[in-house]
């Protein structure tokens, strides 16, 4: 029997399936992401997903429940591999990333930023070093569309192998940390014979 959880959880994400429908999301052209995770409660997240969206990259609005997003990407991956990027709390991107190992699905790249005298600061950066480097040198002014920019045109590929990561549970009462992220199809990361 279903319960009253399940039924509100499915019903919000049937109207997240309206907003992105499975047809419309685009294989992401060469392993470039065809979906970015935002998490709508901070500036700097949304405007990395309007980033992202006018470079062709279909959106998915995160707020303080993962569950919508958690059963829209679970339904996506089960019908084909996506790459998936997004800036969400540390948090979320546990959740995400724990359905996205069973779907196959590996972290080629993390990042954990900070508000440190009321701009974004980059703490930690771990994964593929392009992605890294690039995120490295976002000038501080338009960090969101900056970050938006730069994992909106990643590419991971075979040569991420070597770099990828997993994400620690990290206490709820951290989620005033941002974690960008990258999720690529293992298939995608395996060397090419």
């Amino acid at each position: 029997m279903i319960n009253r959880r399940e039924l509100v959880a499915s019903g919000v994400a049937a109207t997240l399936l309206t907003q992105v429908s499975l047809a419309s999301v685009r294989a992401g052209s060469e392993g470039a992401p065809s979906v970015f995770v935002s998490d709508d409660r901070k500036p700097e997240a949304r405007a990395a997903a309007r980033e992202a969206a006018t470079l062709g990259v279909d959106t998915l609005p995160l707020g303080t429940d993962v569950t919508a997003v958690y059963e829209w990407l679970d339904l996506s991956l089960r019908q084909s591999p996506l790459t998936v990027a997004g800036l969400t709390t540390p948090h979320a991107l546990f959740v995400i990333e724990r359905l996205a190992w069973d779907r196959d699905l590996r972290t080629v790249y993390r990042g954990l930023h900070q508000r440190v005298r009321g701009r974004l600061s980059s703490l930690k950066l771990v994964g593929s070093p392009d992605i890294a480097e690039s995120v490295r040198s976002i000038d501080n002014g338009n960090f969101g569309r900056d970050l938006g920019r730069i994992l909106a045109r990643a590419t991971p590929g075979p040569s991420d192998h070597a770099f990828l990561v997993t994400s620690q549970h990290v206490p709820r009462q951290n989620d005033t940390a941002l974690a960008s992220w990258l999720l690529a199809p293992r298939d995608q990361l395996r060397a090419r014979a």
